[in-house]
């Protein structure tokens, strides 16, 4: 699996999940890609209802271990 196609599994579970987690508040959830974020790296922007927003990077560890 690659790091695009776990961030985009990540992205429609956190989605999925918003109304269940209510303690969080999860009011959207977007790639780098959607939100503009300059970077080459795969990863996720979490905006809260309180506008608190969260940048999550995923890179896929290829150490091996």
């Amino acid at each position: 699996m690659g790091e695009q196609t776990f961030q985009d599994a990540l992205k429609a579970l956190l989605e999925e999940q918003s109304t269940v987690l209510s303690e969080i508040k999860i009011k959207r959830v977007s790639t780098f890609e959607e939100a503009g974020v300059m970077t080459r790296n795969a990863g996720l922007v979490v905006r809260l209802k309180d506008n608190t927003k969260f940048q999550v990077t995923i890179v896929q560890d290829h150490r091996g271990w």
